[in-house]
């Protein structure tokens, strides 16, 4: 159970005894602990998917590429992750040529998308992330918020692949055994046809609720009529 699912299930512990749960109030703080407990176990990511950074060889003479890999995924829809690495031994090459080299893009630089979202109908979206500077403009260490999303119908892709590239430059002298690490890293595998029938049968005790408290107004209604009698006013 992942921590989004928890939290909404202690939410839901909180609720009132049974006598208590016959009033509006209640009811609709019912309907709503059980729509993020829903949620939240729609949303969670399968614990047996994994991103990690795939076998690479650095190179002291030239950049060479990390390939950035998912296990286990089932129904992909959404990723992302941080990248950490020794800023002493290593560098992204934000240097590179588009022009001269196959490795580098033109737009997202030496940070590329993987195959695994290839080959869709519509272009998976990718968000090649940012690199993090020291105040003299030297890398850190640390590449954020590299993402990527299914925009093809479902299902998305499922299996093992490569989500991302990055290329690197091995700083002169350094040790060439430094780690280079994904961090935070983020799955969204979501079965479409799945959330909505969950959400409808999560949202169907709320709207029975909203439907039977419209009735009981309109009969409120009817018993003070808004028109006076006639003659009210002679």
């Amino acid at each position: 159970m992942c921590g989004l699912t928890k939290a909404a299930v202690a939410a839901f512990e909180r609720l009132p005894s049974r006598d208590y749960r016959n009033t509006a109030m209640s009811k609709r703080t019912t309907c709503v602990s059980w729509c993020c407990i829903v949620w939240a176990l729609a949303t969670c990511p399968a614990a047996a998917t994994t991103i990690t950074v795939g076998p690479y060889v650095p190179s002291a003479t030239s950049s060479f590429l990390v390939p950035i890999v998912v296990s286990g995924a089932t129904n992909l829809t959404a990723f992302s992750f941080d990248l950490a690495y020794d800023a002493a031994a290593f560098s992204i090459a934000t240097n590179c040529d588009p022009f001269g080299d196959p490795s580098c893009d033109f737009v997202t630089g030496p940070v590329t998308p993987g195959g695994f979202h290839a080959g869709a109908s519509f272009p998976a979206l990718f968000v090649p992330g940012f690199i993090l500077l020291d105040g003299g403009g030297a890398q850190t260490g640390r590449l954020l918020a590299v993402a990527g999303a299914w925009q093809d119908f479902t299902p998305a892709p499922s299996g093992d692949g490569v989500l991302a590239f990055v290329e690197f430059l091995a700083v002169p002298g350094a040790s060439p055994g430094s780690p280079i690490v994904v961090t935070d890293a983020f799955i969204g595998s979501v079965p479409e046809p799945a959330i909505d029938l969950l959400l409808v049968a999560a949202l169907g005790p709320l709207l029975m609720i909203r439907r039977r408290r419209t009735a009981a107004a309109t009969r409120t209604l009817s018993l003070f009529p808004l028109t006076p009698p006639e003659g009210a006013f002679r």
